[in-house]
């Protein structure tokens, strides 16, 4: 079993620093269940010997990992209705230790060795850097403004954890200073570009912080604060 048998009553979005399998294993949202379903749909067609192993990479807890092994099961899944036979990792004829993620023969009996790569978009970025902004993202984002949304444009790293809490208090402070209706026709009238903006820094990490209307039969339902975001 991939998932925790359990009733589930958490239906708060996810977090920045809350893995994938971390967010689906908890969530109580409809359409998380059918996500888990889905994943376990696929499991259970996958051959058992290699079932362990799987399990393990989707609740690693490393997003990588969950989304490689979820490809894998994507494609054996897809290969098999179309009659394709696959093996996982199978051993290589030539000594080689190397296990590529299938050897497959084809409904014409063709056969092939076929790797599953996952695009990353890991470019050289600094974990710990990421940890401290993920960490002072999600404490802004957990308390709504009742008027605004806001778009947060991130650029540069910090080496040391600022107080969430604070930059929270100064955020919610500006926005109670704003008129949503004034700045939405001015938005109207002026474009994007015309939202009053708030300028925040520590160390050399930079945010830019923009207001964003809330149209007025949706004010006070939002369940989060940070609508829009870009990291440079």
């Amino acid at each position: 079993m991939i998932f925790a048998d359990r009733d589930r009553i958490d239906g708060s979005p996810k977090t920045k620093r809350e893995s994938d399998f971390a967010f689906l294993d908890r969530s109580a949202r409809p359409e998380m269940a059918r996500v888990r379903a889905f994943i376990s749909g696929l499991l259970e067609r996958y051959p058992e010997s290699d079932c362990k192993e799987m399990i393990a990479r989707l609740r690693s807890g490393d997003d990588g990992q969950f989304r490689s092994a979820g490809f894998e099961l994507l494609i054996y899944h897809f290969l098999t209705r179309l009659d394709f036979k696959l093996q996982p990792h199978p051993e290589l004829r030539n000594g080689s230790k190397a296990r590529p993620d299938f050897h497959v023969i084809a409904p014409d009996g063709a056969e092939f060795y076929l790797e599953a790569v996952l695009a990353s978009e890991d470019n050289g970025e600094n974990p710990s850097a990421n940890a401290i902004i993920h960490t002072t993202l999600d404490i802004v984002d957990a308390q709504a403004h009742p008027n605004f949304y806001v778009s947060v444009v991130s650029e540069g790293e910090p080496t040391t954890q600022p107080s969430g809490k604070r930059l929270r208090r100064e955020v919610m402070a500006w926005l109670d200073s704003l008129d949503p209706d004034v700045i939405s026709e001015t938005a109207s009238r002026d474009g994007f570009d015309s939202l009053p903006f708030l300028k925040w820094e520590h160390e050399e990490w930079q945010l830019t912080l923009q207001s964003i209307p809330i149209e007025p039969d949706r004010r006070g339902k939002s369940e989060r604060l940070i609508g829009m975001r870009s990291d440079g």
